[in-house]
């Protein structure tokens, strides 16, 4: 489960470091905020707010071979809410995509 969240970061950092030139934090944090990426899991791309990522989120079943069997996914990218501070049960969350 985790070689997708590397494969993401790695590719998320590249393309941040080419746009920015350089290692200077600044900039390169601005750059990084810019940055989409089409990834296994579905369309990645950082919240300005938060400074986390908007995930794809899905559900899958596992079968006895390891694997799994994607059962539901969203249609676009949703919200990342790191701290429970704006998500609400009676809200619809998956109504909100990811900013253009």
């Amino acid at each position: 489960m985790w070689s997708e969240t590397a494969f993401a970061q790695v590719h998320l950092f590249a393309r941040a470091l080419a746009e920015a030139g350089t290692l200077d934090a600044g900039r390169l944090g601005a750059a990084a905020l810019r940055q989409r990426l089409a990834a296994p899991e579905g369309e990645l791309g950082f919240d300005g707010e938060t400074r986390h990522v908007w995930l794809t989120p899905g559900i899958g079943v596992a079968r006895a071979d390891g694997q799994f069997d994607v059962v539901w996914r969203a249609h676009r990218p949703v919200r990342p809410d790191p701290y429970l501070a704006w998500s609400r049960f009676e809200t619809n969350w998956l109504d909100e995509g990811m900013a253009a």
